[in-house]
């Protein structure tokens, strides 16, 4: 009879044992020392929803930063072209301003160059009418 005290105590003892350490881990004491698959399953099934989740919004904020990449880079791309745009028209209004300015000294130098001709023939007309008499 002793013998089946000892076996008694030495199995609650390890029970004992067996609950402090569960209740560490935080897991609930089955002493039938069968697994409790509905519960298992239970947090297996937690545990995947929420790697789940964890994979959802890792991708969900993978997607949203590659969108606004490509948005900056859109946006730079087109800011870029904008600039060359306005930088091209700037060289065309200058090159305008240049060929306009050289129009207008041509102009001015074919204006100087009938004038002076124009006073060479009076002048020598004036002077040719001096050497008749």
């Amino acid at each position: 009879m002793r013998e089946c005290a000892q076996h008694e105590v030495r199995g609650l003892i390890e029970t004992i044992v067996l609950e402090k350490r569960r209740r560490v881990k935080g897991k609930r004491l089955n002493l039938l020392q069968g697994e409790d698959t509905a519960l298992l399953v239970e947090k297996e099934n937690a545990k995947q929803q929420r790697r789940e989740g964890i994979e959802s919004r890792k991708a969900k904020t993978a997607a949203v930063r590659e969108r606004k990449t490509r948005g900056k880079e859109e946006r730079t791309a087109a800011i870029a072209a904008n600039r060359q745009l306005i930088e091209d028209q700037k060289a065309h209004q200058i090159a305008e301003r240049a060929a306009q300015k050289a129009f207008l000294e041509a102009e001015k130098l074919a204006k100087t160059r009938d004038k002076a001709e124009l006073v060479a023939r009076r002048k020598s007309m004036i002077q040719g009418a001096r050497k008749r008499p």
